[in-house]
């Protein structure tokens, strides 16, 4: 039945099932805009930089439900490394139109996360 499931229902059941356990959804909410503003990249370090990996592992877990975005395994610092081409981006990493893909979904993802977490605000579970 879930191959019958269009990409927008995926997109908001992974992003339903992240809101409904996360203690925290805050970032969550913010997620979208720091998508459009920083970029995939930026964003992917700011959090890797405050150690707030659930969320990232939530949208690692999305991305890799699309074979053709290729998201290597691993963790979340893994994948970023791998993305920008290894610790001191000496492989390259990967190219324009696979970020722009990977970004482009990112957002797509964020933007039902942040419906989520506005709704289960709007329950009364905490978000902050």
């Amino acid at each position: 039945m879930s191959a019958l499931r269009s990409l927008d229902q995926r997109r908001a059941a992974s992003a339903y099932a992240y809101a409904a356990s996360a203690a925290d959804l805050d970032r969550a909410q913010k997620l979208p805009a720091m998508l459009q503003i920083n970029g995939l990249l930026a964003t992917w370090a700011f959090f890797l930089s405050n150690e707030e990996t659930p969320l990232l592992d939530a949208l690692l877990g999305h991305l890799r439900s699309l074979p053709e975005l290729t998201v290597p395994e691993g963790d979340a610092k893994e994948v970023f490394l791998h993305w920008i081409g290894g610790p001191a981006g000496a492989n390259g990493g990967i190219g324009g139109s696979l970020l722009r893909a990977l970004t482009a979904e990112g957002l797509a993802w964020s933007v039902w996360l942040k419906r989520a977490a506005e709704a289960r605000a709007e329950n009364g579970a905490p978000h902050a």
